[in-house]
């Protein structure tokens, strides 16, 4: 979340939290990934897939003034002895497969990955309560 400059703290703007993803390589999903990319013509390459390294889950859309945005923090982290809930950053996000959803085939998180990101989530201080929570 970047902040935003002295001139327009009163303007409201769309605003978005995500985790950003950097992916093992070599690996099954990566092989895929290469696989599927070489089977379609390069214009189709270009408009329908991800390139990589930007790979990300939305966690938080909304608008927020620049003051608020300005307000955003992030809250003291402390260690979990759990291994399922891992409060430190940064952590492994666990993947399910594929959803199918109509605006494309996006990547399906674990339960225990989704629990991770609101875990994450909750800890930012200041979000609007009216954005849109996405890591479900």
């Amino acid at each position: 979340l970047f902040g935003a400059s002295d001139d327009d703290e009163d303007e409201v703007r769309q605003f978005v939290i995500y985790c950003a993803i950097e992916e093992e390589v070599p690996s099954r999903f990566s092989a895929g990934i290469t696989k599927c990319a070489a089977s379609c013509d390069a214009d189709v390459h270009r408009h329908c897939m991800q390139q990589a390294g930007t790979r990300h889950i939305t966690m938080w859309k909304g608008k927020m003034s620049g003051a608020v945005a300005n307000q955003i923090k992030f809250a003291a982290d402390k260690h979990s002895h759990d291994r399922d809930e891992l409060h430190t950053l940064p952590m492994r996000i666990k993947l399910q497969g594929w959803n199918n959803w109509t605006a494309g085939l996006y990547l399906k998180l674990e339960e225990s990955a989704t629990r991770q990101l609101k875990n994450v989530l909750s800890k930012i201080q200041g979000l609007p309560a009216k954005g849109k929570i996405d890591c479900k």
